[in-house]
């Protein structure tokens, strides 16, 4: 990986809710992730019992690498460019707000079929699982 490392705040309205950045195991909440300039990752914050928070940071050009481009330092834009300075990882400050999940069963027996359903902490279904026992 290219670039110097830049701190990322991450919290979570659920305390001790891991942090995952690519899949990879990174503490947990509140912490800070240390990431490289010029890359982007997928940050996943997760808790039992409440559903998966997902962002995808993104890479936007640092006010330094304009810097270079006015004061006429084009060996300095190169040099940012090639190294992954020219970037800053986007949010710098992440907060998850993690929504409950429930789960309601409907009447198991081998004659029919069952569901299961998931719902959000509002009520909304947001999955549902059938069982035939065929």
């Amino acid at each position: 990986m290219n670039g110097s490392i830049q701190n990322v705040d991450v919290k979570s309205t659920e305390a001790e809710s891991q942090i995952f950045v690519n899949g990879i195991l990174n503490g947990t909440a509140p912490t800070v992730v240390k990431l490289h300039r010029g890359e982007s990752y997928l940050i996943e914050v997760k808790k039992p019992g409440y559903e998966t928070y997902r962002i995808t940071t993104s890479k936007t050009i640092t006010g330094w690498f304009w810097g270079n481009l006015i004061c006429g330092g084009l060996v300095g834009m190169v040099i940012d460019l090639t190294s992954g300075n020219a970037y800053d990882v986007e949010p710098r400050f992440i907060n998850a707000q993690l929504n409950k999940t429930t789960a309601m069963l409907g009447n198991f027996n081998s004659d029919d079929f069952s569901q299961i359903f998931i719902k959000d902490k509002t009520g909304n279904i947001v999955n549902t699982f059938v069982i035939d026992w065929d």
